[in-house]
């Protein structure tokens, strides 16, 4: 390392001085050649060594170079340092270096040792601290926060900032600072060791791939906003075909049920099929999640840093990929480097989605500029328009594009495969979209459209089991009372002022439940006994109440009628002739009835009076019973209002029996 050090005289001039470090000592001979021996007794036999090959070279190449053509100086360089293990730069500069200052320049340059540093022991350790932090903190801040305050709590000098980003570079490997700085995802992404599959063990439609993806497109949807389209693909991995597709503005199980279905009617059944882990893909008509990701165990949740962890084979439930006859892995969750259709994602997208209309780029720092003029001026494509033009370039991907090192596009390498395609109503049936459904009064509703049967009327508020076809909408399955099927159809809308089959179809389902609602009743009346229906007896006192007021009203009734049959009477018996005399004749007759009739009425009023004073009080007709000494009958047809004719007698031993009651509570 060279310096000027500025050096002032007497006169105050100033004279430049350069100034080199000086190498370490090396002991000569008398010849000014370098002792080998004496440097290796010196512990300097590295350099020995290197100084003995680099002499070798030299004067292999002086004897050489005298007997060597024009122009063919350069080859034989390069077969010198083929032979003695030497870059070209650096023969021409040993080279250099011989003709300049003879054999002793070659001898090699003693410098530091590597890997020693001025800061101490405790200052690494804080300084590794707060730099290797998911805060991210840049060389300037670690030495502000770190460095800084270490020397002024010590009183030295402290380095430079460029020495401390030269510690960081040399005593931070770039491990330590992606698995610290960025995270465990970054360190599995970046850092952790990566194992390689190669296509060409595998054979055509031996080993399917699916998962969804968001492309770099705008596109006007139905409903006028522009909108970034998902594609659900399924592609092979051994010809990079893509075998399925399904364009929509959010991934579900319908999209996936989609992709996957045109890609075995068209090319068959795999192998093997590598599933994402989302939900869209764990569907229960898919095969469902794994059971130990349902319920894991104690070993499971060892050592794993996050749950679910990868699941192995033997515990995934297939459900219609066993019945398929295709082996079904899930990949591990957030190692998307293990999905081999990542790589055609992003091929696809660099070959088609760049040069069309509405591309956003993968990311706002790629995002082009003309995209905002496209939406003002509305170049944007339809949704059709789209459909189409991706269907044109999945055709053009497969017949064409060649993809990696494989030899052939997609199509010739799927020439002379037989492909295992099974029956589109097996299919249909395997991949019926299945839920937990509730039964509302309209039916049930089923991708937006309500289904009806005359069946499900007795099933209103019942969650019931619902399969159905993605493919035909037009019917619908309910599974209720173990094997029962109920086939639901669409639900006709109601038609204002016009009476039509949707009328019929709610009476007859109102005509059911009337008719299981009777059969329930009559199966249950009368078979808990009164008093354990009401256990308070509030039930027994209220109909009690309301039996003495009915009876209350029937005597009121009665004596009214008795009352307007008098008056009656006697304005017939002040009327003249020989009608009245004849029937003053038969007037005692007449009394007598009206009488009578008087007699029972002010009966039945007294006999309430007492039913009420006996309710009133809360006396029984029991005790009653046990005071007059009567039995518990005629105790009850004295209150009922139906005694002998001297029950005026009777109802006053009952009032004296009250009183009896009432004093015999109150001591």
């Amino acid at each position: 390392m060279r310096e000027c050090i500025p050096e002032g005289d007497a006169r105050g001039s100033v004279q430049l001085t350069l100034w080199r470090e000086p190498r370490a000592s090396v002991p000569l001979t008398r010849d000014g050649l370098p002792d080998l021996g004496a440097m290796r007794a010196l512990g300097l036999t590295a350099q020995a060594d290197r100084w003995s090959a680099r002499l070798n070279f030299v004067c292999d190449y002086q004897l050489r170079d005298g007997a060597t053509p024009h122009g063919e100086r350069t080859r034989l360089v390069r077969a010198l340092c083929a032979r003695y293990g030497l870059s070209v730069r650096t023969a021409y500069r040993l080279i250099r270096l011989a003709s300049d200052g003879g054999a002793a320049a070659l001898v090699p340059r003693l410098t530091r040792r590597r890997g020693r540093t001025c800061l101490p022991r405790e200052l690494q350790r804080m300084l590794a601290e707060f730099f290797l932090d998911q805060r991210r903190p840049t060389v300037a801040q670690v030495y502000r926060c770190i460095v800084l305050r270490y020397y002024a709590r010590t009183g030295d000098l402290a380095p430079s900032v460029s020495t401390l980003g030269r510690w960081i570079r040399a005593n931070i490997l770039p491990l330590a600072r992606t698995a610290f700085r960025e995270g465990p995802r970054a360190y599995m992404a970046k850092m952790a060791p990566k194992g390689f599959r190669s296509w060409a063990d595998l054979r055509p439609n031996e080993w399917w791939v699916a998962d969804h993806r968001r492309c770099d497109r705008l596109v006007v949807c139905a409903d006028g906003q522009a909108r970034r389209p998902w594609v659900t693909m399924v592609t092979d991995v051994h010809s990079a075909a893509i075998v399925g597709y399904c364009l929509c503005e959010r991934p579900n199980t319908a999209s996936v049920c989609s992709a996957l279905r045109s890609a075995i009617l068209r090319y068959g059944l795999p192998s093997h099929f590598l599933r994402d882990r989302g939900r869209e893909f764990t569907a229960r008509r898919l095969g469902g999640k794994p059971q130990r990701m349902l319920a894991p165990g104690a070993a499971d949740l060892a050592g794993a840093s996050r749950w679910p962890a990868r699941m192995p084979d033997e515990c995934e439930s297939p459900g219609l990929w066993a019945a398929l006859g295709v082996q079904l892995h899930t990949t591990n969750p957030y190692h998307a480097w293990s999905k081999p259709i990542e790589s055609i994602f992003s091929a696809f997208s660099r070959v088609y989605e760049r040069l069309g209309l509405g591309w956003t780029g993968r990311s706002a720092e790629t995002r082009p500029e003309a995209l905002a003029l496209q939406i003002k001026r509305g170049l944007l494509l339809r949704w059709a328009e789209f459909q189409a033009s991706f269907c044109e370039q999945v055709g053009d991907w497969n017949e064409s594009h060649v993809c990696g090192d494989r030899p052939a596009p997609p199509v010739q390498m799927y020439a002379g495969h037989i492909p295992r395609i099974p029956a589109p109503e097996t299919l249909s049936f395997l991949m019926q979209g299945e839920r937990q459904a509730l039964v509302h009064q309209e039916g049930v509703k089923v991708a937006g459209r309500w289904f009806w049967a005359d069946e499900l009327a007795l099933l209103v508020g019942c969650r019931v089991r619902l399969r159905w076809d993605p493919a035909d909408p037009s019917y619908a399955y309910v599974y209720a009372d173990g094997d029962r099927v109920i086939v639901l159809e669409p639900a006709e809308r109601l038609r204002w002022g016009e009476p039509g089959p949707a009328l019929g179809r709610l009476q007859r389902g109102r005509g059911q439940q009337a008719a299981y609602l009777g059969a329930v009743r009559r199966q249950i009346k009368g078979a808990t006994p009164a008093a354990w229906l009401d256990p308070l007896g509030e039930v027994r006192a209220v109909a009690q109440r309301v039996r003495l007021a009915q009876d209350a009203a029937a005597a009121a009734q009665a004596a009214a009628r008795t009352e307007a049959e008098l008056r009656r009477l006697s304005a017939a018996a002040q009327a003249g002739g020989a009608d009245c005399a004849q029937r003053a004749t038969s007037a005692p007759e007449v009394s007598a009835a009206a009488a009578e009739a008087a007699d029972q009425e002010a009966m039945r009023r007294e006999s309430a009076e007492l039913r009420a004073a006996a309710l009133r009080a809360r006396i029984t007709h029991v005790a009653l019973a046990r005071v007059t000494g009567w039995s518990r009958t005629k105790i009850m047809r004295c209150l009922t209002g139906r005694a002998a004719r001297w029950w005026r007698t009777d109802f006053d031993q009952i009032r004296r029996a009250l009183v009896v009651v009432q004093a015999e509570g109150r001591t």
